[in-house]
């Protein structure tokens, strides 16, 4: 899970940086759940925190080249992952499609953090570095 949800995404970047030019985009899907404490999931939300924290740390040395880095934060997706997690099933959510919409959005606009739905920002700001048990 390390491999694939941390430590992969960044090295592409260094992979593919050569290839990349300026205005280009690297977009590095994350989790609005990085916002609350995932017990149940708890090297997951690791993870996706390790990559919040690494793509806010890249974002300012790619901006020297003139790539921009997009941090997508949904919520929860109409997918397999919970059942495939062996947790309790969300009701609700967003259609992956939905969220692949919303990052095109995002690049377009070359806007810094999307969160899926948009009212889950509110997370960040009420909630900060203080993470309430989820699940």
């Amino acid at each position: 899970m390390t491999l694939v949800n941390f430590i992969t995404p960044l090295a592409l970047v260094r992979e593919l940086l050569p290839y990349m030019r300026r205005g280009s985009t690297v977009v590095n899907v994350i989790t609005a759940g990085i916002h609350v404490l995932m017990t149940k999931l708890p090297l997951y939300g690791a993870t996706k925190i390790a990559l919040h924290y690494a793509s806010e740390a890249l974002r300012r040395e790619l901006r020297d080249k003139g790539i921009c880095l997009v941090s997508v934060y949904p919520g929860v997706v109409k997918t397999s992952f919970h059942s495939r997690a062996d947790v309790r099933e969300v009701e609700g959510g967003v259609t992956p499609e939905e969220v692949a919409k919303r990052i095109i959005k995002s690049i377009k606009s070359k806007k810094k953090r999307v969160y899926i739905p948009s009212y889950l920002e509110i997370a960040r700001v009420l909630l900060g570095p203080h993470l309430l048990a989820l699940y």
